[in-house]
């Protein structure tokens, strides 16, 4: 069986998303069980146009991003590149990381395949708008929406084309509904995480962290100001930027600050050994999905603090603060320190994730759905 994944970026290609991290994973769990796994995302800086890891035949085409009114007809001529490699893979079954333009490419090239769409964090106008309020790349202006309402339509197409739907949060399903408009119903199936074998010691002091990109949508400046409202409390900020200047900038501002590590890009072992020490993980983003990294965070036993809260995870598994002023985050923090409260918001979500979450489940799964469309 010949699987092929779409997404816009592999985690370790130059690029270190939450899409990159699910579909690397994704596509080594399903090399391990036998399947023969491509990926076909966009070309990230430095990367060749044809990769192998682990087995995995990774292929990449051009992506040529535009704000101007001139977006779609820029935005077609990237993705029509990528028509030949749908072709060239030959898959059975083509299964799209969140709906984009290229599952519709995919299911023009090759219509007489199975073509799968697995929504991880869709956009309508409200995301935009909140984006917005951090990026200006996101600003909902009059080319921002041209751009929006241009590709809406092709993007229905594209899901009124795929022969199967998923969600892996429940709480996109209204905004699915009303954006593509489904003929097939959307299908919950939940992100995976590797569940460790042996969990470390939780750190001896109070220990918090933040894991994620260090560009605007995540707000990582909120998190470095908390580390300086608590001197008591150890304070690790992974992650870097894709803006090397303004990367720089923050661990200049904040490198005096004694009880806060900024390591930077981190390698699987070592994120793991800081998630598994962490009581805590902070996440200061303006607008969330599902994050890979809230399953992970709490595959360690480390409880959520966060001012998004997807599926109700973050009220239940940490501290949801209803707003995003440092003030809020200051409270939510204090509130799982005290007493305690942290481990068992944390024991309660590494309960729920190992049932619910755990990779070997979840590959199982989608195994079992590629067998039943075939």
């Amino acid at each position: 069986m010949r699987i092929c994944l779409i997404s816009n970026e592999v985690f370790g290609l130059g690029r270190y998303g939450g899409f990159g991290k699910l579909t690397r994973m994704m596509a080594e769990c399903l090399t391990d069980k036998g399947l023969e796994v491509f990926v076909v995302s966009w070309q990230a800086p430095r990367q060749e146009k044809r990769q192998n890891i682990r087995g995995i035949t990774v292929l990449s085409f051009p992506y040529k991003p535009s704000n101007s009114l001139t977006y779609l007809p820029l935005h077609f001529t990237s993705y029509l590149q990528s028509l030949l490699l749908y072709k060239t893979v030959d898959a059975d079954i083509y299964q799209s990381i969140e709906l984009q333009l290229s599952t519709y490419i995919a299911e023009k090239a090759m219509p007489d395949r199975k073509h799968i769409v697995w929504f991880q964090d869709p956009y309508d106008e409200k995301a935009y708008q909140e984006m917005s309020l951090v990026d200006k790349e996101y600003s909902w202006n009059a080319e921002m929406k041209a751009r929006f309402y241009s590709t809406l339509p092709i993007l229905r197409k594209a899901c009124h084309g795929a022969d199967r739907l998923f969600t892996q949060a429940l709480c996109f399903l209204p905004m699915i509904n009303r954006l593509y408009r489904p003929r097939k119903k959307v299908l919950p199936l939940l992100n995976p995480v590797d569940i460790p074998k042996t969990m470390k010691k939780k750190a001896s002091e109070p220990t918090v962290c933040f894991l994620g990109r260090w560009d605007p949508q995540k707000r990582v400046e909120k998190f470095l100001q908390l580390a300086q409202r608590f001197p008591g409390v150890n304070f690790v900020a992974m992650g870097k930027s894709h803006n090397r200047l303004e990367d720089a900038r923050l661990r200049r501002k904040y490198r005096g600050v004694r009880n806060l590590q900024m390591p930077g890009l981190v390698s699987e072992e070592e994120k793991r050994d800081l998630l598994a020490r962490s009581w805590v993980l902070v996440n200061t983003s303006v607008h969330e999905g599902l994050p890979i990294a809230f399953l992970e965070a709490l595959a360690h036993r480390t409880a959520l603090l966060s001012c998004v809260d997807p599926d109700g995870y973050v009220s239940r598994f940490g501290y949801h603060t209803n707003c995003d002023g440092l003030d809020c985050f200051e409270n939510g923090l204090r509130t799982l320190l005290d007493g305690d409260l942290w481990r068992e918001k944390a024991e309660a979500g590494f309960a729920y994730v190992e049932k619910n979450h755990a990779v070997s489940k979840i590959i199982d799964e989608w195994v079992e759905i590629y067998k039943g469309l075939l």
